[in-house]
């Protein structure tokens, strides 16, 4: 009888053992699949920063060209603004223009220039508002409006006297 106890001890003691290597090699596989998921998941990690390091870069130097490109834009605009303007004062003195300059006054806003055609001689016989564009420019809104109101006729002259 103690032979048949001491063989279920003996034999519960191989089951035990078993099953105590059975479950430590199933905690070992188990581990072994997380550390490959981490390194999966930390090479996912370092292929994204990796990526968003290559698009940011991109990003930058994509906004230093664009910035570069608006700048120039930006300089080219106000040199053909200054030309613009520089060319609104001295019309009267260029190729182009046909009336006599000491004839123009200069206005610049709505328009650049009044023509009191034959005022220098004594006698003005025609006043002509003159817009003056450079290239391809064309007429703003407001400086339309005045042409169209000239073209309708609906200019007038009035005398406002100021009493002391």
């Amino acid at each position: 009888m103690i032979y048949a106890i001491l063989f279920g001890v003996l034999l519960a003691l191989i089951v035990c053992f078993v099953l105590l290597v059975v479950q430590q090699s199933r905690i070992s596989k188990t581990e072994e699949r997380n550390h490959r998921v981490l390194d999966q998941i930390e090479e996912l990690t370092r292929r994204a920063t990796e990526a968003e390091a290559v698009a940011l870069t991109n990003a930058s130097e994509w906004l230093k060209r664009e910035e570069a490109r608006m700048r120039a834009d930006s300089i080219k605009r106000s040199e053909f603004v200054l030309t613009g303007k520089m060319a609104e004062q001295l019309a009267p003195f260029l190729g182009a223009f046909t009336y006599d300059p000491r004839d123009a006054r200069f206005l610049g806003s709505p328009i650049d220039l009044i023509v009191f055609e034959g005022m220098t001689e004594g006698s003005i016989e025609r006043i002509v508002l003159i817009e003056v564009k450079t290239g391809r420019s064309n007429l703003s809104g407001r400086e339309q409006q005045v042409q169209d109101a000239v073209r309708l006729g609906e200019v007038d002259y009035e005398v406002i006297r100021i009493e002391k």
